[in-house]
C-alpha cells in the first residue's frame, strides 16, 4: 500500500533528475492523493495540507517515505513551516542544493 500521505526564485535542479521539483512535486501530490483517496493530477500542489486533512501522523508517514525516496530527512514539521506541496518541494530542493554544494566544498 502506498504511504499516503511559486516563487520565481524557485530552486534551481537538473530538470531529468529523479530529485528535480517537478520530479518532487509529483511525488508528494501522489502521497497526498493516496490518502485522501483521489489522483495525484487532481491534487493542487498551492492547497495547503490542512485543507486536505493530512494529520499529524499522515505527515510522519510521509517524511518517512521522503526519506527512503530522496535519502535525505524530511522533518514532519516541514509540512507544517512549508504548508503546501509547491511550499515543501522547495524546501526539500533546498536541501539537495545545501547538500551538493557541501559535498564540492573541500
Amino acid at each position: 500500500m502506498i504511504s499516503p500521505f511559486s516563487d520565481t526564485a524557485s530552486p534551481q535542479l537538473v530538470e531529468n533528475s529523479p530529485r528535480s521539483l517537478s520530479d518532487i512535486q509529483d511525488w508528494i501530490a501522489e502521497q497526498v492523493g493516496a490518502y485522501i483517496g483521489v489522483e495525484a493530477d487532481d491534487v493542487d500542489v498551492d492547497t495547503p495540507f490542512s485543507q486536505y486533512g493530512i494529520s499529524s501522523v499522515q505527515a510522519m508517514a510521509i517524511a518517512q517515505d521522503g526519506k527512503a525516496r530522496f535519502g535525505i530527512e524530511i522533518s514532519p514539521l516541514a509540512m507544517w513551516n512549508a504548508p503546501t506541496i509547491a511550499l515543501l518541494s522547495e524546501h526539500i530542493a533546498d536541501q539537495f542544493n545545501s547538500e551538493e554544494r557541501e559535498s564540492f566544498e573541500v
